[in-house]
């Protein structure tokens, strides 16, 4: 049996939400770190990018309800997110300016390819659209960071 378009942007939507959540802890957890450690000017950044992947979360879930879709918590795609991101914690309990910086950068390349997956599949023009959108941020905010990685150098900004 063939899955319908619902499924399909139902299953697609929580999958990414999933990446989502995982991408706000694991920045959220960051930020925190980065602030402990004297750089207030990143954590800003990360608390930043944190917040933006809660609020991607939830213009998904918006979305899902205007289908009449009821995205769940699923454990599909997030492992291998969760496990970037891990990587990234535990950088960030170390400390290490760059670990946390390409760690995190790591982890949103998986988000990334979590978006990549969503739009190769058979979703809604309203679900595409907006994946597009936020593929299309989490790219720049990915560029941004690894530029970060290349220009910080662990060089406090005082």
């Amino acid at each position: 049996m063939k899955e319908t378009t619902m499924s399909v942007d139902k299953r697609v939507t929580e999958d990414l939400m999933e990446a989502l959540r995982d991408s706000k802890d694991g920045f959220s957890a960051s930020s925190e770190r980065l602030s402990g450690c004297g750089r207030a000017d990143l954590a800003a950044k990360f608390g930043a990018y944190a917040t933006q992947r809660a609020q991607f979360a939830a213009d998904l879930e918006t979305l899902a309800a205007t289908y009449r879709d009821d995205p769940e918590t699923p454990d599909s795609l997030g492992a291998t997110v969760q496990r970037a991101w891990a990587k990234v914690k535990g950088s960030v309990t170390g400390a290490d300016l760059m670990a946390v910086l390409q760690g995190a950068a790591e982890a949103e390349q998986d988000v990334l390819v979590a978006y990549e997956a969503a739009l190769g599949e058979d979703i809604s023009p309203g679900l595409q659209s907006a994946a597009m959108r936020q593929r299309d941020e989490i790219h720049r905010i990915n560029n941004e960071m690894q530029m970060l990685c290349d220009t910080t150098l662990v060089t406090p900004t005082s």
